[in-house]
């Protein structure tokens, strides 16, 4: 696993329990590859400290989670309500035959009868709920609802990373934005120019990457400074598309960023 790449933290039960080890392996893992994110629990991920820690960071480092609260297991809920104190978008799946504690049954949950079945709801949701800009658009210097909003379109993909600033002060807090889109489908890489449109506020508004056959196959713009969040625009003008990516969802994009 290279941290820097985009994934899915994926918290469930480790019992050899073979209805969801075929759930793991025909449902969720197709799924979230479909999009470009790779699904790890954490004992996949190599973790230097303990466990505990390590389970927060790369919580709070996931693009998204998928929660299976199959099988009731305690550690499973204490990592989804860290999840939700987050703020991380989170799938919440079980299987069909079973009921989630009283505490969480008011949350929306995929209630999975087989791994096909299971395939096919987590398609959607990401889809719909991870990967589309929601709300209305109330700044008109904003970019949400102008390009279409969607971080997909088969096969790019728009993801990102929000860091705080070093430089920056407790009295003076910003952050810097790291982007990156990229094709899911090696048989259709990206090529040619794509321009990522920030905050109508920006000085330079309009940042783009030249994506050539002898280069790199993804447009990366790193390091942009913002007091906060807003909605980026992308257009990949070889291929006719356009991308949109609130950064409020984004890891790393916590209350304070939100809040701005």
């Amino acid at each position: 696993m290279n941290p820097d790449d985009p994934y899915c933290f994926l918290i469930c039960s480790f019992d050899d329990d073979p209805e969801l080890l075929a759930a793991r392996a025909d449902g969720i893992n197709p799924a979230t590859q479909r999009f470009g994110f790779p699904a790890y629990r954490i004992d996949e991920i190599p973790a230097p400290d303990n466990v505990i820690e390590a389970t927060r960071r790369h919580i709070a480092d996931a693009d998204f989670v998928i929660a299976d609260l199959t099988g009731q297991k305690p550690n499973c809920y204490y990592e989804v309500g860290y999840a939700h104190a987050l703020g991380r978008p989170v799938i919440h799946i079980m299987r069909a035959t079973e009921e989630p504690q009283f505490n969480v049954s008011g949350l929306q949950f995929i209630k999975y009868r087989d791994p096909g079945h299971l395939r096919e709801q987590l398609q959607r949701h990401i889809l719909t709920h991870v990967l589309t800009t929601h709300g209305p658009a109330t700044d008109l210097q904003d970019n949400k609802g102008q390009f279409g909003r969607r971080a997909f379109r088969d096969p790019f993909v728009v993801t990102g990373r929000v860091r705080e600033d070093p430089d920056s002060s407790d009295g003076d807090l910003s952050f810097l934005i790291d982007l990156r889109v990229r094709s899911v489908d090696p048989k259709r890489p990206l090529r040619g120019r794509v321009t990522f449109r920030l905050h109508e506020t920006f000085e330079t508004r309009h940042h783009t990457v030249h994506v050539t056959k002898r280069g790199d196959r993804e447009a990366i713009l790193t390091d942009i400074q913002s007091l906060g969040t807003f909605t980026v625009g992308v257009t990949l003008h070889q291929h006719g598309v356009q991308l949109e990516i609130d950064l409020s969802q984004l890891p790393g994009a916590g209350s304070e960023f939100r809040k701005r």
